[in-house]
């Protein structure tokens, strides 16, 4: 009698480990400034003259700051702060990257393309990504978003029930 010899062959899966997708630890829709008598008041700013249809700030887990705007002023830099409105005045929430004074709680920019849009991470003068530093811990956040540069909110983070 022969002797049938099997072979066995085993097919292996290799699995590739997938990047891991942050989590956010924060959102908020991003709304323009109204007039400054109104509840969507930007304390004393008048109210915004760049368009906005919609935006978002979103923070990750590991800390960074999301950004999307649509429908904003076509090819413009926003400078970015984040902070507390209180009555009249804006108080810097963290020291930030001292775009327009030191320790003002400007974080970076972000610029909108021709459609008036933008979808990324707020970009320090360096460069980098900014990211909020571990252990940090803001009440009351509001990322503000202002054109002229330093000078005049348009939008500022909240919440817009429709």
């Amino acid at each position: 009698m022969k002797k049938k010899q099997v072979i066995v062959i085993v097919a292996g899966l290799i699995l590739a480990a997938a990047p891991a997708v942050a989590s956010s630890i924060f959102t908020s829709t991003i709304n323009r400034c109204g007039d400054p008598s109104s509840a969507t008041a930007c304390a004393t700013n008048p109210a915004a003259s760049d368009p906005l249809n919609s935006g978002s700030v979103t923070i990750t887990d590991g800390g960074e700051v999301h950004v999307q705007l649509w429908g904003a002023a076509a090819n413009t830099t926003y400078t970015v702060f984040v902070g507390v409105f209180a009555g009249s005045a804006y108080i810097p929430a963290i020291a930030g990257v001292g775009i327009c004074v030191p320790n003002d709680g400007t974080i970076g920019t972000v610029i909108t393309d021709a459609a008036g849009d933008f979808s990324g991470t707020v970009t320090m003068p360096d460069g980098a990504r900014f990211a909020v530093p571990p252990g940090t811990s803001i009440n009351q956040v509001n990322f503000v978003f202002n054109n002229p540069q330093c000078t005049r909110t348009q939008f500022t983070t909240g919440i817009a029930v429709p």
